[in-house]
Order: C-alpha cells, then sequence, then structure tokens
C-alpha cells in the first residue's frame, strides 16, 4: 500500500472530543505508561497530540483522540483489556 501515515505529534487545542490520557491508554491496553512513551519515541504508537498547561500540572499533556486509538487497535489487532471505566 501507498498510505503512509505519519505518527508525528499533532498539536490541535481545538479538539474537544473523547480522547485517552497515557494512564488512561496505559490501563486500557495493560501496560506502564513508560510503554507508552517509547511508542511515542520510536513513533510507533497510536497519533497523539499535546495541550499547553492551562488547567494546571495535574491535566493531562500527552492525549490521545478516541477514534485514533480505535483505529490503531482495529489496525494492529489489539484486544482492549476489560476495565471498569
Amino acid at each position: 500500500g501507498g498510505d503512509c501515515m505519519t505518527m508525528t505529534a499533532n498539536h490541535d487545542p481545538n479538539y474537544s472530543g473523547p480522547y485517552f490520557s497515557e494512564q488512561q491508554l496505559a490501563r486500557r491496553w495493560g501496560k506502564h505508561p513508560n510503554t507508552l512513551r517509547r511508542y511515542r519515541q520510536a513513533g510507533t504508537g497510536p497519533v497523539f497530540y499535546e495541550v499547553r498547561q492551562v488547567f494546571g500540572p495535574r491535566a493531562p499533556r500527552i492525549r490521545y483522540k478516541l477514534h485514533d486509538v480505535l483505529a490503531f487497535e482495529l489496525a494492529h489487532s489489539i484486544t482492549p483489556h476489560k476495565t471498569n471505566v
């Protein structure tokens, strides 16, 4: 296939739809947040975007859009862990 999806960070401050924080996605996949960090550095994980810390230091800075995560899971046959979220 000639489709080359770039896995770079999207700075999308206007996006207000559903998203996963790093911790939420790590829980969803049963992985450690550091694993997701490695994915981002290697460019192998889902598309992510960053938000500026306008809500204080506790606001999630790294976010994954819900549809990006679902598309990634579909493409890589990832089955989310059953969580009570």
